[in-house]
């Protein structure tokens, strides 16, 4: 009620502007419809009789439609093929239009040679065998069109010799009868036409009636097939022309009025008529209504804004005092706001299309980057490397971007969250969030909020955590198996110390460096898998990184140099002490000399009052020593599964990292055998596991493809055959493919194409144990060194024994290890 009070008059002067403009635009309109409905009701009279016409010559045309003929009277043929051309080839008429306009041509048959027109030959279309024929249209002497027609005879391939020959013969007589109805319709179908003229009906029909501009005839592309305006006969006036629609333009400064509609909506060839009329008169009218119309709105306004000026002198001083309360407001809510952004935990700031840090921002920031951020690039704010500022640069610009291929949110998704900055003296850890803030039409980014998060003492808490999580974990796993820990503490200390030493042969060696090269990778691979294994991750990366130094020795990247194998060297040492430092850790832990070498056997109790027997009932000592010493070498001995026993864990750590679920299953566990095999076997088993559940057992995805249980399956199998140990690996995965490894071996050098090709399936896969080689382009921590397979078969054969290896694709591989009883040492 207060607003009414104050705008009474406003109020009033808008009512009568609205009440008398609408009452002349409602008349406007009205006169307008009425005018409009009698254009349309003389158009569609002239519509429905043109169209009438049309009809009749069009019932004269369909005697042109062969295809329909062709299945009316087809003799119950099966038709493969059907097509109509004129004398020279060019297909008129098709069962497939992407074939019209295009030259007839067949490999077994000229259609320019006339003498064998109408003569019948088998043919193979679309791998289907024919029976085909093009037969000549003549009108006397004259051949004015050829039909081509094919009939599926391939139910008669597997029929005898004679009953084939029988079934073609009447097949001829019934195509001859079908082909000579076929031209004898074209033939009168082709006088009926050249005895009509449509375009003269048409233009005549314009003369005999004065409103009518020009009528024409439009396919369903919209391309005139005829028309009373010979410019516009053949013109393609673009699909939208062939869609009914009526609507007025001007056609060479003349206004018409333009109506499209179907000649028969009962047939679907798409066909449509184009009429134009001409709307001089109704234009004419129509712009009388409009000028009343205008001029009445016209003095309703100048009246309206006489009284509005009056209203506008007398609220003018009550808007000022309105204003200055207004700004008042404004000023005190910016104030709150800068308060609150003062007082926030986070840093935020924004920055325009130029990506410089606007004037205002949350106090936190300048605490952040240890000064104030306003006017600085936001880039080198949070980059310091010419590429980070650069990357950052072309995504920021993707949010001003007017015509960008992704949504905001999808420019948002990709931004890097967590980043390291060097603030003043300091390193720090920010979390960054980005908010687009739009303009006025909501669409359009006209900013960039950057909302920061200083998390730098929650990752030093990750970190710490995630180390003594590490630590705990080697702890558990060494303890839990100390003898294995201790047989690769002296394993490593070994391959350390032969490394330096092979360090300097390769400095003093000119050439061939494979050998010691090879060497040095089993042994670094060695060490890096087994660290995993125990949870020592620095120590395997370490490893990894030498590896990379050693594969660029292999692969000549870089030249054997002094100053490059004192850079090894320093990296020997310092994994040599990572080793100690976890030996160490543990001393202090668990107490004593921890890792000075000192091992525990276990002995079972029936196997020391055995051996208590036996030197019961010796007579004489020398005759007994083999007899001691064979007995000793017994009581010493160990289950094999206890050397296997860290393999589980390590499968499941190893599938888990890849993605995959895989069950290691080990048979016959409790299998004797001497204490030093235990040693020789824990560098090969681990490769090879790893190597089944990384290279061996696939995806879960591709798993449940073909069938096979999402978890993949390892076995180790454990036994004596013929007076050796033998260890069998088995996986269910997807085996080795002998064409793969073929080619991967030609394309990293390590046979030629000519030797490859007389290698068996067998001596293929064969290959994967040549010094590295590796069906991965890439390394990673897991494999790609191509080292594991080559220490399986080194270490085996150092002792005596041997490696095979069979492998069926899609069903999976096993990898053989025979080994000798005893080992000399």
């Amino acid at each position: 009620m207060e607003f009414f009070k104050k705008h009474n008059i406003t109020i009033l002067c808008l009512t009568l502007i609205i009440c008398l403009s609408s009452l002349a635009t409602y008349n406007y309109f009205h006169q307008k419809e009425i005018l409009l409905q009698q254009l349309n009701v003389d158009t569609d009279n002239i519509v429905k009789s043109v169209s009438s016409s049309i009809s009749k010559f069009t019932a004269i045309k369909d005697l042109m439609n062969i295809q329909d003929l062709i299945k009316n009277i087809s003799l119950k043929l099966d038709i493969f093929e059907f097509r109509y051309m004129d004398k020279d080839g060019t297909i008129l008429n098709s069962m497939f239009k992407e074939e019209i306009g295009q030259k007839f041509e067949r490999p077994n048959f000229d259609i320019t040679d006339k003498k064998s027109l109408g003569k019948f030959y088998e043919d193979e279309r679309d791998m289907t065998k024919v029976l085909a024929v093009s037969y000549p249209v003549n009108r006397g002497e004259e051949i004015v069109g050829i039909i081509d027609l094919a009939v599926d005879i391939s139910e008669f391939n597997s029929a005898s010799r004679e009953v084939r020959e029988t079934a073609l013969r009447r097949m001829e007589t019934d195509v001859t009868n079908l082909v000579n109805s076929v031209a004898s319709s074209v033939l009168t179908s082709l006088s009926i036409f050249e005895t009509v003229d449509f375009l003269d009906f048409l233009a005549n029909f314009v003369k005999s009636t004065e409103n009518i501009v020009e009528v024409a005839l439009l396919d369903k592309d919209g391309k005139v097939l005829v028309s009373s305006n010979p410019d516009r006969a053949g013109k393609d006036l673009g699909k939208k022309l062939a869609e009914p629609q009526r609507g007025f333009l001007t056609e060479k400064g003349r206004d018409a009025y333009r109506i499209i509609d179907l000649v028969n909506p009962s047939k679907s060839d798409g066909i449509h008529l184009m009429l134009l009329m001409d709307a001089t008169s109704y234009v004419s009218n129509v712009r009388q209504l409009l000028v009343t119309a205008i001029a009445t709105s016209l003095f309703t306004i100048l009246f309206a804004l006489t009284i509005a000026y009056s209203i506008y002198r007398i609220n003018l001083e009550r808007a000022k005092k309105e204003n200055a309360r207004l700004e008042s407001k404004v000023r005190e809510r910016t104030k709150e706001i800068g308060d609150i952004l003062d007082n926030v935990g986070q840093g935020i700031l924004t920055v325009s299309e130029d990506l410089i840090v606007n004037p205002e921002y949350s106090l936190i920031s300048e605490k952040i980057f240890e000064k104030k951020p306003a006017g600085e690039p936001l880039a080198g704010l949070l980059y310091q490397t010419g590429e980070g500022v650069k990357s950052f640069i072309d995504w920021a610009k993707l949010f001003f971007d007017p015509n960008k291929l992704i949504s905001v949110d999808g420019i948002i998704e990709i931004a890097e969250k967590e980043m390291k900055i060097k603030a003043g003296n300091k390193i720090k850890t920010l979390h960054v969030e980005y908010r687009p803030i739009y303009g006025e039409d909501a669409k359009t980014v006209k900013k960039i909020m950057a909302v920061l998060t200083d998390i730098t003492s929650q990752k030093e808490m990750e970190a710490k955590s995630a180390r003594e999580r590490e630590e705990h974990e080697q702890v558990v796993k060494i303890l839990r198996d100390q003898d294995s820990f201790f047989s690769f503490l002296e394993e490593s200390r070994k391959i350390i110390s032969e490394a330096e030493a092979i360090l300097g042969e390769l400095l003093e060696k000119q050439e061939n460096h494979d050998p010691l090269v090879n060497q040095l990778f089993r042994g670094m691979h060695t060490i890096k898998g087994t660290a995993a294994v125990f949870s020592i991750r620095h120590v395997s990366s370490l490893a990894h990184e030498i590896e990379n130094h050693f594969n660029e020795i292999r692969q000549r990247k870089r030249e054997v140099s002094p100053e490059l194998v004192k850079e090894l060297r320093e990296q020997l040492q310092r994994l040599f002490d990572g080793l100690e430092g976890v030996v160490a850790t543990l001393a202090q832990l668990v107490g004593g000399a921890f890792g000075a070498g000192h091992k525990v056997v276990k002995i079972k109790e029936e196997k020391i009052h055995a051996f208590q027997q036996m030197l019961e009932t010796m007579d004489g000592l020398r005759e007994a020593r083999p007899l001691i010493l064979r007995s000793f070498k017994e009581l010493m001995k160990v289950p094999i599964g206890r050397a296997f026993r860290k393999f589980p864990d390590m499968a499941k750590t190893t599938a888990e990292k890849l993605g995959k679920e895989v069950q290691l299953e080990i048979r016959g566990g409790d299998l004797e055998i001497e204490k030093e095999l235990e040693g020789v076997l824990a560098a090969p088993m681990m490769h090879i596991i790893r190597n089944s559940v990384d290279h061996g057992i696939e995806d879960p995805s591709d798993r449940a493809m073909l069938e096979k249980p999402e978890k993949g399956s390892v076995i180790v199998e454990c036994g004596r055959e013929n007076g050796h140990i033998v260890v069998r690996v088995k996986d269910d995965g997807k085996g080795i493919d002998p064409d793969e490894i073929k080619k991967v071996a030609v394309r990293k050098g390590f046979i030629s194409e000519a030797e490859v090709a007389s290698l068996s399936d067998h001596e293929a896969i064969c290959l994967i144990f040549h010094p590295g080689f590796s069906s991965k382009e890439e390394a990673t921590d897991l494999s790609g060194r191509g080292v594991g397979m080559d220490v399986v078969k080194t270490e085996v054969e150092k002792i005596g024994g041997s490696v095979e290896l069979a492998s069926e694709v899609l069903k999976g591989s096993t990898i053989t290890l025979r080994l000798p009883e005893h080992i000399r040492t």
